[in-house]
């Protein structure tokens, strides 16, 4: 029988040898572990040091940046805001300085801009106001002396101080022909003054249209025969309407006067309507006289606008008729615009006045209307 204690023996070493080295091995494993774990804790020491320390710095860093920042743009922001202010308080003409080329600068540049052409705007206006009131008062000391002229010619006309002569009250005509031209344009000037500084008064009332509208026709009936022109009415019986019954008169007037003088004479026709339309009272003045072109009618309200003036020199005339009885219709819160479809075709003024007086929802239905009338 063989022995195994040699093999055992050897066994036995190769194991201790064995084990051994797995203890170095694991010694040398915890080593580095241990050494690692230690370069971990101190690499965590140091970066919470660094975090410590940097995160302050950053704080106050940013802080300051902002403040920086903050001031470069509400500095120049704080500057347009008080000169906004300033604008809105009517001190015009400020001019803010502000350097650079970004959106800052340019809203500044803009701002100055408006800020002089407010501070020009506002000094036509001015001077408009005061040219206004110097002709309103010069029309109004032209218009004194003319009055007792204008009676003592009358008076000298029905022979109160003697007989005159033929030749004699044939110049008193010519002079009463002259002084009643002038006391008209005088009352153009001042009605067209008053309408611009919206101290055109009206004594407003309920009143009967086509009875307004009729009884002007009879007074201009005799101006018409005279150039065989006719005229013709369809007027909606007891059309009321809330207005001042002298001033319709002087508008309708007006117009109807105008249109005698552009019909041609013996074929002139002119033909006045007036009904209701919704909340208004709708005049409308029809002739088949010269017509106009579009481009005249967009003008022809516009005071001292003439627009055929070979036909102005022919009849008379300042420019200024139309405008006040625009001014007239507005005032009574009414609206009036002319239509032509070209030259020799005629024209038709339309008018627009309120039944009754007045309130914001009457006012805010006007342009609706006239949009209806227009289409």
């Amino acid at each position: 029988m063989v022995s195994t204690e040699p093999y055992i023996g050897e066994f036995n070493k190769y194991a201790a040898e064995h084990v051994t080295q797995k203890d170095i091995a694991f010694g040398t494993h915890e080593q580095s572990i241990g050494s690692l774990g230690a370069k971990i804790q101190s690499l965590a020491g140091d970066t919470t040091r660094i975090l410590i320390v940097s995160i302050p710095i950053v704080l106050i860093s940013s802080i300051i940046f902002a403040l920086v920042v903050s001031k470069h743009i509400s500095k120049p922001i704080n500057k347009l805001v008080e000169s906004v202010t300033k604008v809105a308080a009517g001190e015009f003409g400020i001019e803010i300085k502000i350097k650079g080329n970004d959106e800052i600068h340019v809203l500044a540049e803009s701002f100055n801009m408006m800020s002089k052409q407010l501070k020009g705007y506002t000094r036509k206006i001015e001077l408009d106001r005061m040219k206004d009131e110097f002709m309103a008062m010069i029309s109004h000391e032209l218009k004194t002396p003319l009055v007792p002229i204008s009676g003592y010619t009358d008076l000298l006309l029905a022979e109160k101080y003697g007989k005159l002569t033929n030749t004699q009250r044939e110049k008193m005509l010519i002079i009463q022909t002259s002084i009643k031209s002038l006391l008209s344009l005088m009352a153009d000037l001042l009605d067209a003054q008053k309408i611009d500084l919206g101290k055109l008064r009206l004594d407003i009332k309920d009143e009967n249209l086509d009875k307004i509208l009729l009884d002007i026709v009879k007074k201009i009936e005799p101006s018409t025969s005279k150039s065989g022109i006719r005229i013709t009415t369809d007027l909606q019986n007891n059309l009321q309407c809330f207005c001042d019954k002298n001033r319709i008169v002087q508008a309708i007037s007006n117009i109807l006067l105008n249109s005698i003088d552009f019909c041609p004479e013996d074929t002139g026709k002119i033909h006045v309507t007036a009904k209701t339309q919704d909340n208004f009272a709708k005049i409308v003045v029809k002739d088949n006289g010269i017509g106009m072109t579009k481009e005249k009618i967009e003008n022809l309200f516009t005071k001292f606008y003439q627009g055929d003036t070979s036909m102005t020199r022919e009849h008379g005339g300042t420019g200024l008729g139309l405008a006040v009885c625009k001014g007239i219709v507005e005032t009574h819160g009414g609206k009036i615009w002319v239509e032509s479809e070209g030259i020799g075709k005629g024209i038709e003024v339309h008018i627009l006045l309120p039944h009754k007086k007045m309130n914001d929802e009457t006012s805010s239905n006007i342009v609706d209307a006239v949009r209806i009338c227009q289409i």
